[in-house]
């Protein structure tokens, strides 16, 4: 299946993908699959490394955003991906208002549109293929886990192209 892509050359899927009046939510378990920009930075961000790369595709867009993050603020982005502690980051001059200040500009910019744009994309089709498979799945962890699956589980969606997973241990 050819995508359609953009003016910036970010693929784009087609409205009846996006929103398909056929996909319902079952009863049982409720996935409610979502995209925090802050998040998204700073998993973006923290996966600066070769070996958090799940695959090469979109990979120029995810390092020319990872640039233009470093050149917005060194300091703010060492601080974001990990590389200095918040007590170094205050022992050199930083602030949560310059933390603020570089995630709002960063999430303004045209690299992070990308992203965003590349993600939403990833979501919808999680989500397609979550309710499409969602009557086999879970009859099948019923079966082996017990677990009343009368649930509702926030998502939280990051860039597709960079390793994550994670399991906070609540469910709501």
């Amino acid at each position: 299946m050819s995508e359609a892509v953009d003016a910036s050359g970010v693929p784009q899927l087609p409205p009846s993908q996006l929103d398909n009046p056929e996909l319902k939510e079952h009863e049982g378990l409720r996935m409610d699959f979502r995209i925090d920009n802050r998040h998204l930075i700073k998993h973006t961000i923290a996966c600066m490394d070769n070996s958090r790369f799940s695959s090469e595709e979109h990979r120029e867009d995810l390092v020319a955003f990872q640039d233009s993050a470093r050149k917005e603020s060194e300091r703010c982005y060492d601080y974001i991906a990990g590389r200095v502690s918040p007590e170094q980051f205050a022992a050199s001059g930083g602030t949560l208002e310059e933390v603020t200040g570089f995630l709002t500009r960063i999430e303004q910019g045209s690299e992070f549109e990308k992203i965003r744009q590349q993600t939403e994309i990833y979501l919808a089709s999680i989500k397609t293929e979550w309710e499409r498979n969602y009557p086999q799945t879970s009859r099948a962890v019923q079966e082996m886990t017990g677990v009343d699956l009368n649930k509702q589980i926030t998502v939280w969606i990051t860039h597709p192209n960079l390793k994550n997973g994670q399991y906070l241990g609540i469910m709501i």
